[in-house]
This record gives C-alpha cells, structure tokens and sequence, in this order.
C-alpha cells in the first residue's frame, strides 16, 4: 500500500477509483477508516479476485480498452493512479476518457517514477538504456515522466496540479551531475531538486467542465456582443492608432498591396493629436476602402479595436497593430488557413515577438524583413498549432467572434491577445502559426507616445484584470502557471505569488 497516496486522498472524498489497484489495501484501509465507497480497476485476473473481497466494486480489465458504460457518469469525487500511468500506451486518453465519470471539482491523485533521476541520466552519459524487472526503467514501462511533463500532461487533460510530493534520492554522483549541469546554464538548485527526486506525487483539481458548468461558460463569453453576418470572402482589417504618424502610412500601404476593391481596412484612432489622421485622410483619396473612425478619447486598445470589428463587415476580420508591415503575399494564406476546421485564430511569424512566432527563435540569422518573408515562403501553406498567439497581428473569422465574443474590454491596455488565445483554446479551438506569413513588427511605437508611468499602470491593471478572470473560472491561482496556459513563461510574473 503506498502510505503517501493514502495521506493525501480529501478527507471529503466518499465516491473513490483507484486505476491498478492491485489487491485492494489501499482501498480497504480507506473503506474502514472513512466509510467511503471505493471502486477499482484491475488487469491481473488474481489480485482483482483478491481485491473483489475487499472493496465495494472491482472490474477486471485492461483500463485502455475497458467498457467505460460499467462506470457511473458524474459520480466518482477522487481518481486515483498509484504506479500506473506509466504502464499505459496513452494515459492521456485515459484520463480524458474518465474525466465525465468524475464530479464536478474532483481530484486526481497520480504518482509516477521520474526519468530525469541521476541514475538514468548517468545510465545516458555512459551510452545506456537498459530495461530491467523493476525500477525506474522496468520493462513494463510504456510512458516516462519528469515532475513538468506530468503537470503539463494533467493540464491537457484538464486537470490542475495543486500540490506535490517527492520521494528523493541524491548520492555524490548526484552532486557531480548537478555542478556539471550548473557550468551549462542550469541552477543548481533545480538541477538538484529534479535529478534528485525518484518518484514524484501530484495531486490535481479537475478543471472547470464548460459543459456541465453553464456558469463558466459564461464567464468566458462575456464579451460576446450582438455580430451581423459578414460578406462572405471579404477582409476587413482592423487597425487602432494612437499617435501613429510615423508608421501608419507604411503599414496601410502593405495591408493594401495584397487587398482587392470588395476588403477593407478600418482605423479606429484613439483621439490622436499629431498627423495620423491627416495621413490616413491623405491616403483615402487612393484607396476609397479605407474607412476612419475617430474616438473623443482614448478608448484603450480592445474596446477601440471591438468598435472596428462592429464597424466592419467582412467574413475574415484580421487586428493589425499601426506598427507592423506586411511582406509578400498574406491575405489567402490567412484565409486557408482560418477555413482548417476546428480554427479559431491565425497569426504570422514576426522579427520582434516572443514565443513560437518569433523568427529568430527558429532561424539562426539576421536579414532584412524582405530576406525573412522569402525564407517563410519555403513553408508554402503549412501552419503549426500554438498556445498563444501575440496580439500585433491575429486573424479571425466573424463567426468565431459571434460564437466567443470579441476582446475583452477589461484589459484597456495589453493582456487582450493572452485572454483571446486562452479563451478560444479554452472553448476547444486550435491557434495556428501560418508559416510563409512574415510581418514585420516595430513594436511599441504607440506605447511611445504615452508617460511611462501611465503605460506601466494601465499594463498592469490589464493583467490583475485577466488574472482575477483566471482565478474565477479555476476557483483560485494555486498550481496556475503561464508555461501551462500560453506554453511561454510571459505571464508567470504576474501569476505567481
């Protein structure tokens, strides 16, 4: 019986299911000490007849092709994986699979061997890697597992880890892998704490389930406004300017290169009071589908830009920062890209942004913007999922932003395009890079124009406000992280405590 799972299991749990739960202990202690209802799974036909004596319901059976009707939906309050996930091919399947059977804020207890132990990593460094009848590389092994990739494998199955334990087991060769470690870059004391601990424990929350949580729902689509239907195969492009004079005509010009006479382009000027404007008006006298609205104030990026979407009329509607540039082809590839089902949001790769649209992230080179967009082209119509997509250029599709609502008016100043990109994922939709689109980014030409210490301060209410909107739909920020949520650590700052 694993004493370390049985410490942790809720002193509330009365409905338990233990995956692998061999003869029953485990169960039986749990039966006789908290009058709890415990059923398990088991694929040794012996230990599952032993454990049948013992708990209040065993099915015999390979978890990975069980009949999932012998389970009661809604019903279990704990789940438990004590040494088992990694005997499964797919436990993420596994779980997903189980998580209906689950009740609302149910927890998950799994406890897995660690493969970045200093024993397998010495085993590496000396050319091995030999299965054995026990242990961290027993040959009945199918999945290995790090502390991180267990939490972020709970994450995609919905799960949220809020506590964890760990068995550790350091030695002097240990120490010397640590300091080798430490001369590459990585600190010591995570290098220790990691290659020191064998087994490690999480225990998780079942996130939010949008479906049987209409409340949740709702807080995600709060934003959700009233959309009449578009043109169909039109582009509108929106752009919101603030003090804009230096980059705007540069920028219009480009997005208008690849657009024809039936698109778009709106500019929402946030009551700018240098030549933006002028130079818009002086621009409209060419191009006649340019269309400029002009704020009394200075409304904030998201509610500005929610005021183009609502002006505009096309079925592709893409938000463009007044300091990028468009190079080359872009407008079909966005478009083909926004039609893959299942999209809900397109963004090219950039020279200045973080994350997996960046450019130098992925080629090792400095070239001018022309240089880059040619090497993007090699990608020709190929795009590649992403947890975030940065806000100085994103693609959507009207229908998409009927069915989700627009940016969240909360956030006056950043944080818009990280709640979008959560909240769309959330809602089950796929973000997509599209590879052969490179626009180039000036980044914080805007910003500019405003004191310091009023961007830092609208920046930072925007973020409390997505991160007050985290915390209502997980119930709190305990075991939230943004490598979690966006794959990128931009929002752990604000995040953790």
């Amino acid at each position: 019986m694993n004493q370390a799972i049985l410490d942790v299991v809720p002193k509330t749990a009365r409905c338990i299911l233990e995956v692998g739960c061999a003869n029953g202990e485990l169960g039986a202690q749990l039966i006789q000490s908290r009058r709890c209802e415990f059923w398990g799974i088991e694929l040794d036909e012996s230990a599952a007849t032993v454990a049948k004596k013992k708990l209040t319901h065993v099915i015999k059976g390979d978890v990975e092709a069980l009949d999932y009707s012998l389970l009661p939906r809604d019903y279990f309050d704990c789940l438990i994986f004590g040494d088992t996930l990694e005997h499964l091919v797919d436990p993420e399947s596994v779980l997903v699979r189980l998580k209906p059977h689950l009740k609302i804020g149910a927890h998950l207890i799994a406890s897995v061997p660690n493969i970045g132990h200093w024993t397998v990593v010495l085993e590496l460094l000396n050319g091995e890697f030999e299965y054995g009848d026990s242990g961290l590389l027993d040959r009945t092994h199918r999945r290995f597992f790090t502390p991180a990739s267990l939490r972020k494998a709970l994450w995609r199955c919905g799960f949220t880890v809020k506590g964890e334990g760990r068995t550790m087991l350091g030695s002097s060769e240990c120490d010397a892998i640590v300091r080798a470690a430490s001369d590459l870059g990585v600190e010591s004391e995570v290098a220790a704490r990691e290659l020191s601990t064998y087994q490690v424990l999480a225990f998780a929350e079942m996130q939010p389930d949008l479906d049987r949580q209409p409340e949740k729902r709702e807080l995600l689509l709060r934003s959700r406004v009233p959309l009449s239907d578009g043109a169909i195969s039109r582009v509108s492009v929106v752009i919101v300017t603030f003090q804009s004079e230096s980059t705007i005509e540069e920028c219009l010009l480009s997005v208008l290169r690849d657009l024809s006479p039936s698109d778009e382009v709106i500019v929402v000027d946030n009551d700018s009071s240098d030549g933006t404007c002028e130079k818009i008006e002086a621009i409209r006298l060419t191009w006649p589908q340019i269309h400029l609205r002009r704020m009394n104030s200075n409304l904030g990026y998201a509610k500005a830009a929610n005021a183009g979407i609502r002006f505009s009329s096309g079925e592709y509607i893409v938000l463009a920062n007044p300091d990028v540039t468009f190079i080359g082809d872009w407008k079909e590839a966005f478009k083909e890209a926004l039609d893959i089902p299942g999209c809900g949001a397109v963004g090219p790769i950039s020279d200045r942004v973080m994350g997996r649209q960046s450019f130098s992230a992925r080629y090792d080179h400095e070239a001018s913007a022309q240089d880059n967009a040619e090497l993007c082209e090699q990608f020709h119509r190929q795009v590649e999922e992403t947890a975030m997509l940065i806000g100085f250029c994103i693609g959507l599709k009207r229908e998409t932003l009927k069915e989700c609502g627009l940016l969240d008016e909360a956030m006056f100043l950043g944080a818009d395009d990280l709640e979008l990109s959560w909240r769309l994922r959330t809602l089950g939709y796929k973000l997509l890079i599209v590879l052969d689109v490179f626009v180039e980014h000036r980044h914080g030409v805007s910003f500019s124009a405003i004191s310091t210490s009023t961007a830092e301060n609208q920046i930072r209410a925007s973020d409390l406000q997505l991160r007050q909107k985290l915390s209502d739909f997980y119930g709190g920020i305990r075991g939230l992280s943004s490598v979690l949520i966006w794959d990128h650590p931009v929002f752990d700052a604000v995040l953790l405590p």
